[in-house]
């Protein structure tokens, strides 16, 4: 089953965060959307309304129809059903996946040009490939090696295309894999590492959480549950797997700042702005702005990603015209130097 796209998620969530702020019960709000948009969504937000007819959360509906639904919206669903905050949860989505799209947008349209001009490189050396295999087989003679990958001819631009081929799939399937979590687990420690990509998973994960965690705080959650919620929040096993380090610290009676500083994942920053909002009793607006601050750091982490994928294409373009430069003018110098020897 295909995930929803995002264009119709921020669509669906956009009117039902309206109707739920107006007070519109969320079961009939379902019934309403269960008759509009594209047909797949039609089928599942049918599922979705039989299983609430049977008594089910919407948090156990929406996890049936998996995957349609991402696990993120699924969790802060769960978040907005127990805290009774399920207006703010879902404006706060449109706002997430809003600022997503418009980042992506971005994105694509930054390396766009320095991707066409990668992919004409690529296909310029394809072409030398081809005929100077052509050309050999004209002439009768050898076939000639002009840029010293021992490919020529049909065969060859065969192989050159298998082989770039094989590397533009095997960085989809590392994509894929990484952004539906089946890679996560064991990569993440080494995205988390790389100097802008990094900041950018850690600050939007950061983002979630400390959301998350006032949300629950001031709904009247108790810590133990309201940091199981924001751990699950940030989708990212990097803060994921200490979950139950984090409950038995929880458990000892131990204060939720000094829980978080033994993991070592949480910025000091992070762990002193909590430790300050644990001693004044102010969770909910620290945590809050919190949020809006690293928010603001991860869409500059976006941007400065953006730039840096641009001047890497651009970058890869530059190398590989450098390179066939250097080899023609090679290939070029020893043809003449053994015309002279041959003439000596």
């Amino acid at each position: 089953m295909a995930r929803i796209k995002t264009r119709n998620l921020i669509t669906l969530l956009r009117r039902l965060s309206i109707s739920l702020e107006a007070g519109v019960d969320i079961v009939k709000l379902i019934e309403q959307e269960s008759q509009r948009g594209p047909t797949e969504q039609r089928k599942q937000l049918g599922k979705i309304r039989q299983m609430l007819d049977k008594g089910h959360t919407l948090t156990e509906a929406m996890t049936a129809t998996a995957p349609y639904f991402p696990p993120l919206v699924v969790n802060l669903v769960e978040v907005g059903e127990q805290t009774g905050c399920m207006d703010q949860v879902m404006i706060r989505l449109v706002g997430y996946y809003e600022a997503i799209t418009d980042l992506r947008r971005t994105f694509i349209g930054a390396i766009i040009m320095p991707a066409i001009q990668l992919g004409m490189a690529i296909g310029i050396v394809g072409l030398l490939i081809w005929i100077m295999g052509a050309l050999a087989g004209m002439n009768g003679g050898e076939p000639i090696d002009m840029l010293g990958f021992g490919l020529f001819g049909t065969s060859g631009l065969i192989k050159y295309l298998m082989i770039v081929g094989s590397v533009f799939l095997g960085c989809f399937i590392l994509y894929k894999a990484i952004s539906s979590g089946q890679a996560g687990g064991m990569l993440m420690p080494l995205i988390l590492r790389l100097p802008v990509i990094g900041n950018c998973i850690l600050n939007f994960a950061l983002a979630r959480f400390a959301w998350t965690l006032g949300l629950a705080l001031e709904a009247g959650a108790d810590a133990r549950h309201s940091l199981r919620m924001a751990l699950n929040s940030t989708q990212n096993p990097h803060f994921m797997q200490h979950g139950k380090k984090i409950d038995d610290g929880i458990l000892e009676g131990r204060e939720m700042h000094d829980v978080l500083d033994d993991t070592k994942v949480f910025p000091s920053d992070f762990i002193n702005t909590l430790a300050a909002a644990e001693l004044s009793g102010t969770h909910s607006a620290s945590l809050e702005q919190v949020s809006k601050e690293y928010d603001a750091r991860a869409r500059l982490s976006s941007t400065a990603l953006t730039a840096l994928a641009s001047m890497a294409i651009w970058a890869g373009v530059a190398a590989l015209i450098i390179f066939l430069i250097f080899r023609l003018a090679m290939f070029y110098l020893n043809t003449i130097y053994g015309a002279l020897d041959a003439i000596g």
